[in-house]
């Protein structure tokens, strides 16, 4: 069943408001090309998505391991702002993860786009550096389509000159998307940024703590140490990226 919950709190006196949609459904009721999880999307002091966790069913396969396997057949999100309340291992409770991801995408918004740029400016950079390369094997393989058309070489012939030629296609597409990956690599990790290029790491936060900072509306739950005072010292800090 899809649900929608109001999240707020405050972290170091600034008021967050946001929005989490979810599907409660067990993961081992979710059938092909359906897809289970959760969203949140921040509305104040900003709006902004912030992301969230789906499980799309793509095979039969994958739809026969939620449906039997004991470790997924029972397993689903649900919501709990509790600070006592311990999830069974069926349950994920999205509550914390919301809120680090609200935390994350909002003190970190301008070193994401950053890196992300840099790391767009470098695919852009490979592709122009290899095109010409690319083209040439491409045009041969054109011109070995028209030889085989016009009846110069036979079937046989074709295919023991077209091997060669998609083999180092795909060798070299491959060695693109492979520097691509290893720069992306330097910065981001499963999509996140990883932590030394953070301004702040929502992760160092306990779920307690977290559980906290919507009970205390008005209060500073972490010190000055463990987070940035507000917004405009985040994007002062995050103006000096290594």
């Amino acid at each position: 069943m899809n649900k929608e919950r109001t999240l707020r709190f405050r972290h170091d006196g600034t008021l967050f408001e946001a929005v989490v949609t979810y599907n409660d459904e067990p993961f081992g009721n979710v059938r092909r090309n359906h897809s289970v999880g959760w969203n949140v999307t921040l509305h104040k002091p900003v709006t902004m998505n912030c992301g969230g966790d789906y499980r799309q069913i793509t095979s039969i396969s994958a739809a026969m391991i939620y449906a039997y396997s004991d470790k997924f057949h029972r397993k689903h999100f649900f919501y709990d702002d509790s600070p006592d309340y311990r999830p069974t291992e069926d349950e994920i409770n999205i509550f914390p993860l919301a809120v680090r991801n609200i935390l994350y995408h909002y003190y970190n918004a301008e070193r994401i786009k950053h890196y992300a740029d840099k790391i767009a400016a470098y695919e852009k950079m490979l592709d122009r550096k290899y095109a010409d390369q690319l083209e040439d094997l491409r045009q041969q393989r054109l011109a070995l389509r028209r030889r085989v058309r016009s009846g110069e070489i036979d079937s046989k012939t074709h295919q023991k000159l077209y091997t060669p030629i998609r083999e180092a296609i795909d060798d070299l597409k491959y060695r693109i998307s492979m520097k691509k990956q290893r720069y992306a690599s330097r910065y981001f990790d499963c999509c996140r940024l990883k932590k030394p290029y953070r301004v702040f790491d929502p992760d160092t936060l306990s779920d307690r703590e977290i559980a906290q900072m919507v009970r205390k509306d008005n209060s500073e739950v972490l010190t000055r140490s463990r987070s940035p005072k507000n917004h405009n010292e985040a994007a002062a800090r995050s103006s000096h990226f290594p």
